[in-house]
């Protein structure tokens, strides 16, 4: 299996899995029933999070590394003389 393709599985199952619980059981409580209102909450957001996740993991990633490596301009975590005391 591609290691994106891996990825994207195991990140969708842990996201859709850990949201739909905390947004379940704010909305109803830990009551009686829970559990089935958790796995139709899941089965409704996995199949979303999956695609999502294969299209914008690789897009994030190149945003992230331009952003990291400061991406050539200024900004409030990079100021105007960052880097030319080297120069």
């Amino acid at each position: 299996m591609q290691a994106g393709l891996l990825f994207a599985l195991i990140m969708s199952l842990l996201m859709a899995g850990i949201m739909s619980g905390i947004i379940t059981a704010v909305n109803r409580g830990l009551a009686p029933g829970y559990l089935m209102a958790w796995g139709r909450s899941f089965a409704i957001a996995w199949p979303i999070a999956f695609p999502l996740i294969l299209v914008l993991a690789p897009r994030l990633s190149g945003l992230v590394g331009r952003v990291a490596r400061g991406g050539g301009r200024e900004g409030p975590l990079r100021p105007a003389h960052a880097g030319r005391a080297a120069q």
